[in-house]
């Protein structure tokens, strides 16, 4: 939703009138995800699994990214998954689910490149 953090999700690469402007989430964290500044809610949410450090970065619908025009440098699916209290099943082709009980994270994987975030049991949106 415009002007907070994200709130759901949908299908990655779809032509909706062009990239988010920056300031969507009205954010002021000096976080940076795929050219939106996030919110101080989804910084929360991603400090559940990794420190979060003020930057720009990019991030994909399988949970790979890195700073903005660089190569990867993280998995946030592995990030949010593991260690004590992660399961992640594979389903094979690209499909796969992750939860972790210490965090209350999941991902799940659809393939194609399409993924989910789950926290706290809601649906909220993967970037990319």
């Amino acid at each position: 939703m415009e002007g907070g953090p994200a709130a759901g999700q949908i299908l990655p690469g779809l032509s909706l009138g062009g990239p988010l402007q920056a300031d969507a989430s009205r954010g002021d964290t000096g976080v940076f995800l795929n050219g939106r500044e996030l919110h101080a809610m989804d910084v929360g949410v991603l400090q559940r699994c990794v420190a979060v450090a003020p930057g720009r970065y990019w991030l994909a619908a399988n949970g790979v990214g890195g700073y903005e025009h660089a190569p990867p440098s993280f998995n946030l699916t592995a990030l949010c998954a593991a260690p004590a209290g992660s399961h992640c099943q594979d389903y094979g082709n690209g499909r796969f689910n992750c939860s972790n009980s210490n965090t209350d994270i999941g991902i799940i994987g659809e393939g194609g490149g399409r993924a989910g975030v789950i926290v706290d049991g809601e649906v909220i949106s993967t970037p990319n």
